[in-house]
Protein backbone atom coordinates (compact mmCIF):
# COMPACT_ATOMS: atom_id res chain seq x y z
CA UNK A 1 0.00 0.00 0.00
CA UNK A 2 1.28 3.68 -0.41
CA UNK A 3 2.60 5.11 2.21
CA UNK A 4 1.99 8.58 1.34
CA UNK A 5 -0.47 10.75 -0.96
CA UNK A 6 2.43 11.71 -3.07
CA UNK A 7 2.71 8.12 -4.45
CA UNK A 8 -1.02 8.78 -5.62
CA UNK A 9 -1.16 8.40 -9.41
CA UNK A 10 -4.54 7.39 -10.39
CA UNK A 11 -7.91 7.96 -8.50
CA UNK A 12 -11.15 5.80 -8.32
CA UNK A 13 -14.36 7.25 -7.08
CA UNK A 14 -17.49 5.36 -5.36
CA UNK A 15 -20.59 7.15 -6.93
CA UNK A 16 -23.70 7.22 -4.71
CA UNK A 17 -22.59 9.95 -2.37
CA UNK A 18 -19.35 10.42 -3.48
CA UNK A 19 -19.32 12.01 -6.92
CA UNK A 20 -23.02 12.19 -7.13
CA UNK A 21 -26.15 13.22 -5.14
CA UNK A 22 -28.06 10.53 -6.58
CA UNK A 23 -30.40 10.45 -3.57
CA UNK A 24 -31.84 13.35 -5.00
CA UNK A 25 -33.47 10.66 -7.44
CA UNK A 26 -33.44 7.66 -6.04
CA UNK A 27 -35.61 8.19 -2.52
CA UNK A 28 -38.20 9.84 -4.46
CA UNK A 29 -38.79 6.95 -6.54
CA UNK A 30 -38.96 5.09 -3.02
CA UNK A 31 -41.43 7.34 -2.01
CA UNK A 32 -43.78 6.83 -5.05
CA UNK A 33 -43.09 2.78 -4.53
CA UNK A 34 -44.80 3.66 -1.02
CA UNK A 35 -47.60 5.43 -2.07
CA UNK A 36 -48.47 3.08 -5.03
CA UNK A 37 -49.06 0.76 -2.24
CA UNK A 38 -50.49 2.89 0.47
CA UNK A 39 -47.51 2.61 2.98
CA UNK A 40 -46.13 6.22 4.35
CA UNK A 41 -43.26 7.94 2.81
CA UNK A 42 -39.84 7.93 4.46
CA UNK A 43 -38.31 11.64 5.19
CA UNK A 44 -36.12 12.46 2.66
CA UNK A 45 -33.30 13.87 4.59
CA UNK A 46 -33.41 10.72 7.14
CA UNK A 47 -33.46 8.34 3.74
CA UNK A 48 -30.65 9.95 1.76
CA UNK A 49 -28.15 8.80 4.33
CA UNK A 50 -28.62 5.28 3.65
CA UNK A 51 -28.55 5.37 -0.26
CA UNK A 52 -25.23 3.94 0.16
CA UNK A 53 -26.12 0.73 1.34
CA UNK A 54 -27.52 0.12 -2.06
CA UNK A 55 -31.03 -0.52 -3.69
CA UNK A 56 -32.30 -3.63 -1.29
CA UNK A 57 -31.16 -1.70 1.86
CA UNK A 58 -33.62 1.53 0.36
CA UNK A 59 -36.60 -1.12 -0.31
CA UNK A 60 -36.42 -2.65 2.93
CA UNK A 61 -35.72 0.75 5.01
CA UNK A 62 -39.50 1.66 3.19
CA UNK A 63 -41.17 -1.90 3.35
CA UNK A 64 -39.83 -3.48 6.30
CA UNK A 65 -39.39 -7.71 6.36
CA UNK A 66 -40.16 -8.68 2.64
CA UNK A 67 -40.04 -12.17 1.31
CA UNK A 68 -37.52 -12.98 -1.13
CA UNK A 69 -40.11 -12.85 -3.61
CA UNK A 70 -41.38 -9.83 -2.69
CA UNK A 71 -38.20 -8.02 -2.51
CA UNK A 72 -37.08 -9.23 -6.36
CA UNK A 73 -39.96 -7.74 -7.09
CA UNK A 74 -39.91 -4.63 -6.07
CA UNK A 75 -36.09 -4.44 -6.98
CA UNK A 76 -37.31 -4.69 -10.53
CA UNK A 77 -40.27 -1.80 -10.32
CA UNK A 78 -37.24 0.38 -8.70
CA UNK A 79 -34.72 -0.60 -11.18
CA UNK A 80 -36.92 0.00 -14.40
CA UNK A 81 -38.21 3.00 -12.88
CA UNK A 82 -34.71 4.48 -12.15
CA UNK A 83 -33.44 3.39 -15.52
CA UNK A 84 -36.00 5.26 -17.23
CA UNK A 85 -34.85 9.17 -15.64
CA UNK A 86 -31.43 7.98 -14.24
CA UNK A 87 -30.38 11.31 -13.74
CA UNK A 88 -33.25 13.99 -13.31
CA UNK A 89 -32.07 15.81 -10.76
CA UNK A 90 -28.91 13.92 -9.48
CA UNK A 91 -25.85 16.64 -9.60
CA UNK A 92 -22.31 15.93 -9.01
CA UNK A 93 -21.53 17.23 -5.58
CA UNK A 94 -19.78 20.56 -4.74
CA UNK A 95 -16.48 21.11 -6.26
CA UNK A 96 -16.28 17.50 -7.49
CA UNK A 97 -15.71 19.04 -11.03
CA UNK A 98 -13.09 21.06 -9.36
CA UNK A 99 -11.34 17.68 -7.88
CA UNK A 100 -11.94 15.98 -11.82
CA UNK A 101 -10.40 18.93 -13.17
CA UNK A 102 -7.54 19.07 -10.86
CA UNK A 103 -6.67 15.53 -11.27
CA UNK A 104 -6.14 15.78 -15.24
CA UNK A 105 -3.82 18.86 -15.04
CA UNK A 106 -2.06 16.17 -12.73
CA UNK A 107 -2.55 13.58 -15.71
CA UNK A 108 -3.78 11.09 -13.26
CA UNK A 109 -6.37 9.07 -14.81
CA UNK A 110 -9.55 9.01 -12.84
CA UNK A 111 -12.40 5.97 -12.49
CA UNK A 112 -15.66 5.08 -10.80
CA UNK A 113 -16.34 1.73 -9.01
CA UNK A 114 -20.01 1.30 -7.67
CA UNK A 115 -21.96 -1.49 -6.77
CA UNK A 116 -24.73 0.13 -8.83
CA UNK A 117 -25.58 -1.87 -11.66
CA UNK A 118 -22.95 -0.91 -14.37
CA UNK A 119 -25.54 0.33 -17.38
CA UNK A 120 -26.91 3.01 -14.71
CA UNK A 121 -23.48 4.03 -13.68
CA UNK A 122 -22.72 4.74 -17.19
CA UNK A 123 -25.96 6.30 -17.86
CA UNK A 124 -25.39 8.72 -14.92
CA UNK A 125 -21.80 9.36 -15.24
CA UNK A 126 -23.09 10.42 -19.46
CA UNK A 127 -25.99 12.89 -18.00
CA UNK A 128 -23.55 14.47 -15.89
CA UNK A 129 -21.33 17.90 -16.39
CA UNK A 130 -18.14 16.12 -16.47
CA UNK A 131 -14.90 17.89 -16.95
CA UNK A 132 -13.52 14.70 -17.92
CA UNK A 133 -14.64 11.24 -19.10
CA UNK A 134 -13.96 8.41 -16.58
CA UNK A 135 -11.11 6.01 -17.64
CA UNK A 136 -13.30 2.98 -16.58
CA UNK A 137 -16.26 2.58 -14.68
CA UNK A 138 -17.18 -0.51 -13.06
CA UNK A 139 -20.32 -1.30 -11.81
CA UNK A 140 -21.52 -4.11 -9.29
CA UNK A 141 -22.27 -6.53 -12.04
CA UNK A 142 -19.11 -5.69 -13.98
CA UNK A 143 -17.45 -9.18 -12.74
CA UNK A 144 -18.47 -11.92 -10.21
CA UNK A 145 -17.60 -9.96 -7.13
CA UNK A 146 -18.06 -6.64 -5.87
CA UNK A 147 -17.66 -4.30 -2.86
CA UNK A 148 -16.45 -5.10 -0.16
CA UNK A 149 -14.33 -7.89 -2.18
CA UNK A 150 -11.33 -5.90 -3.32
CA UNK A 151 -11.59 -7.18 -7.60
CA UNK A 152 -13.76 -4.31 -8.25
CA UNK A 153 -11.04 -1.95 -7.28
CA UNK A 154 -8.03 -4.16 -8.53
CA UNK A 155 -9.74 -4.52 -11.89
CA UNK A 156 -10.06 -0.75 -12.19
CA UNK A 157 -6.73 -0.06 -11.40
CA UNK A 158 -6.12 -2.67 -14.01
CA UNK A 159 -7.99 -0.36 -16.44
CA UNK A 160 -6.67 3.10 -15.62
CA UNK A 161 -2.83 1.21 -16.16
CA UNK A 162 -2.08 2.36 -12.51
CA UNK A 163 -0.68 0.10 -9.83
CA UNK A 164 -3.38 -0.47 -7.08
CA UNK A 165 -0.42 0.49 -4.72
CA UNK A 166 -0.38 3.62 -6.35
CA UNK A 167 -3.71 4.24 -6.43
CA UNK A 168 -6.35 6.15 -3.73
CA UNK A 169 -10.09 5.20 -3.45
CA UNK A 170 -12.77 7.90 -2.49
CA UNK A 171 -15.85 6.56 -1.00
CA UNK A 172 -18.56 7.04 1.72
CA UNK A 173 -19.26 3.40 3.23
CA UNK A 174 -17.30 1.48 5.50
CA UNK A 175 -17.06 -1.51 2.38
CA UNK A 176 -15.21 1.08 0.63
CA UNK A 177 -12.58 1.22 2.88
CA UNK A 178 -12.66 -2.50 3.49
CA UNK A 179 -12.15 -3.05 0.12
CA UNK A 180 -9.30 -0.17 -1.05
CA UNK A 181 -7.30 -1.92 1.98
CA UNK A 182 -7.79 -5.47 0.91
CA UNK A 183 -6.36 -3.91 -2.94
CA UNK A 184 -3.23 -2.30 -1.22
CA UNK A 185 -4.91 1.28 -1.88
CA UNK A 186 -5.21 4.55 0.05
CA UNK A 187 -8.74 4.58 1.26
CA UNK A 188 -9.84 8.18 1.75
CA UNK A 189 -13.38 8.83 3.63
CA UNK A 190 -16.17 10.81 2.16
CA UNK A 191 -17.44 12.07 5.11
CA UNK A 192 -19.68 15.03 3.17
CA UNK A 193 -21.63 11.61 1.12
CA UNK A 194 -24.05 9.60 2.61
CA UNK A 195 -23.24 8.87 6.29
CA UNK A 196 -25.53 9.28 9.24
CA UNK A 197 -25.09 11.32 11.71
CA UNK A 198 -23.12 10.74 14.97
CA UNK A 199 -21.06 7.69 12.55
CA UNK A 200 -17.80 6.85 14.26
CA UNK A 201 -15.78 7.50 11.11
CA UNK A 202 -12.49 6.90 12.71
CA UNK A 203 -13.73 3.43 12.83
CA UNK A 204 -13.64 2.15 9.34
CA UNK A 205 -10.10 2.53 9.25
CA UNK A 206 -9.62 4.93 6.53
CA UNK A 207 -6.03 6.96 5.58
CA UNK A 208 -7.73 10.61 5.50
CA UNK A 209 -11.33 11.61 6.09
CA UNK A 210 -12.45 14.69 4.25
CA UNK A 211 -15.36 17.04 4.31
CA UNK A 212 -15.46 18.36 0.68
CA UNK A 213 -13.84 17.11 -2.55
CA UNK A 214 -11.45 20.33 -2.88
CA UNK A 215 -9.60 18.71 0.51
CA UNK A 216 -8.72 15.44 -1.48
CA UNK A 217 -6.60 18.46 -4.02
CA UNK A 218 -4.70 19.18 -0.74
CA UNK A 219 -3.75 15.90 0.32
CA UNK A 220 -2.69 15.05 -2.79
CA UNK A 221 -0.29 17.92 -3.19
Amino acid sequence: MSSSFHDIRGVLLDMDGTLADTALDLVPLLNGLLREDNMPELDYNWARNHVSQGARALLRLGFGDLSETQEDALLERILTLYSQTPCRHTVLFDGMAELIESLADRNFPWGIVSNKVESLVVAVADALPLPTAPACIIGGDTLSKRKPHPEPLMEAARRIGVEASSCLYLGDDPRDMQAARDAGMMGVIAAFGYIEPGTDLESWGGDAIIQTPQELIGLLD
